[in-house]
């Protein structure tokens, strides 16, 4: 769902999400001369950070002259640092690392200080696919089954989750309206707190991003009843997608860069070369791998077609089941 591209073409042209700035300003012949600053707006140490300094690591060879330099603007489910990133002087000095469905999920719920329009889409690096969840000794084999049940008894399943309007709550949310199921769900606030809570039993079903399980399913604690990937994940060759299973949904927390809109048209091209060439860098996918940074490469145009096709399907579930409201 999250992909299907035939929405993409009217939504880019709407939301303005092209390959390079429409206002293309006089080249600047010395860029970079003074560091490049990359925004994440998370704390150090998180996912989207991670991915950050990689890239920074791996791209200063690609561009001439360049240093980088990561800065961390969190707060506000990353409000904070979306606004700084749509605010920065579009000089190709200000990058972003951002992170859906927040970036796009804030500013369906509420009023933020930046708009979706504000940011050029470069590329897209992870996707850290959505997934359930059980304890080891769950009754639950497979996703269908347990969908099965929660249909048949809706609102009952208990299902727990790290937060309203998390990745994994919303993927609660719109895999029940796919398969018209309803869930009994608990906010715990927290990846650990979820995880205590399924691996004591006290919730039928977690709903994690597989990083976020991946320590309790590689010790033998708990078993994922499918991921909400494209394709499978290589370190879980086991475990079936969501669409394997009849469900056709692809999901969880991505993980990319952005520029502010209106950055030159030379400075633009460059910088989507530089991370198209970096990303296609087996260096920095074995790293990644390392890291447990499931890569997910959609360069600048796909790119902008996923955001436009997520904003579209967050929009709908919003008008359905606005996910601030308990």
């Amino acid at each position: 769902m999250l992909k299907r591209r035939f929405l993409a073409a009217a939504a880019i042209g709407a939301l303005g999400l092209g390959v390079v700035a429409a206002v293309a300003s006089p080249a600047q012949a010395a860029w970079p001369d003074r560091p490049i600053t990359i925004i994440v707006p998370f704390p150090a140490g998180g996912g989207v950070d991670l991915i950050a300094r990689m890239l920074a690591q791996h791209i200063q060879p690609r561009i001439p002259n360049s240093r980088f330099v990561v800065v961390n603007r969190a707060g506000a489910n990353g409000e904070i640092g979306y606004t700084a990133m749509a605010q920065a002087a579009p000089d190709g000095y200000t990058w972003g690392a951002v992170s859906t469905p927040g970036i796009i999920a804030n500013t369906i719920e509420r009023r933020t200080s930046y708009k979706l329009e504000d940011f050029t889409f470069v590329a897209n690096l992870v996707l850290d696919p959505a997934s359930f969840a059980v304890h080891k000794d769950s009754r639950f084999q497979n996703l269908r089954q347990m969908l099965d049940e929660a249909r048949a008894k809706p609102g009952q399943l208990s299902v727990g989750h790290t937060g309203i309007g998390s990745p994994n709550h919303l993927m609660m949310l719109q895999v029940g309206r796919l398969v018209g199921a309803s869930f009994n769900d608990t906010a715990f606030g927290g990846t650990a707190p979820t995880r205590t809570a399924m691996l004591g039993q006290h919730i039928d079903v977690g709903a994690f991003n597989i990083g976020e399980a991946f320590p309790t399913i590689r010790d033998g604690q708990a078993r994922s009843l499918g991921m909400a990937s494209a394709e499978r994940v290589a370190m879980f060759p086991n475990v079936p997608t969501f669409r394997e299973q009849g469900v056709d949904y692809v999901g969880g927390s991505t993980r990319g860069l952005v520029i502010p809109r209106g950055v030159p048209a030379d400075v633009t091209r460059t910088i989507i070369n530089a991370v198209n060439a970096t990303v296609d860098d087996p260096a920095f996918r074995a790293e990644a791998l390392r890291g447990f940074q499931p890569l997910a490469i959609w360069k600048n145009e796909e790119y902008a077609r996923f955001i436009a096709t997520e904003t579209a399907n967050l929009r709908r579930l919003w008008e359905q089941s606005p996910w601030n409201q308990r």
